[in-house]
């Protein structure tokens, strides 16, 4: 209680106070119990870093919901623009390796993340059209396959299963 701190004077009493509120701060931290209520009965500086700790939990459990949801509408309600975009860009991320959908990848803000999830997806939607191909001995799609390796494996393993299947060395 702050309180305790009237009976003292002039600096030590604001040494006081702000001790009180440092140790009510952490306090709250620590227990993960923060509310504006909380935070407004603190001063200055330690108010400041509350609410700021507050707007980051809120922006957490937004997310959080957002995420489960697979509803980039729930991101909306984030106040700081830095966790709302980090919120459009993990829901979009996970809507994108859920449905391998690479068109998801293109709604992701960030950069990088985007780089990421359109080459993760196209790896694997290669992989899978790869494995199509195969399965269907289709030898002329296997020349639509982008990464030279799988173009090269695929139709290999076409030719190889012909040759053994037809017996016939000239294919």
């Amino acid at each position: 209680d702050k309180s305790i701190c009237d009976a003292i004077a002039g600096d030590a009493q604001i040494r006081c106070k702000n001790t009180i509120d440092e140790k009510k701060l952490q306090t709250i931290l620590a227990n993960g119990n923060i509310t504006k209520e909380l935070c407004d009965s603190l001063e200055t500086t330690y108010k400041a870093i509350c609410m700021d700790a507050l707007e980051r939990a809120i922006a957490t459990s937004i997310s959080s919901n957002a995420i489960s949801a697979s509803n980039t509408d729930n991101c909306d309600e984030i106040t700081t623009e830095n966790e709302k975009d980090l919120c459009y860009d993990t829901v979009n991320l996970k809507k994108a390796f859920t449905t391998n959908d690479i068109t998801e990848c293109t709604k992701i803000i960030d950069d990088k993340k985007k780089e990421y999830c359109i080459s993760t997806i196209g790896r694997a939607l290669e992989a899978v059209r790869f494995k199509e191909y195969v399965a269907k001995n289709d030898l002329e799609s296997c020349a639509s396959l982008t990464t030279e390796a799988y173009k090269v494996r695929c139709e290999e393993t076409i030719i190889f299963t012909q040759v053994r299947l037809s017996k016939n060395t000239n294919l």
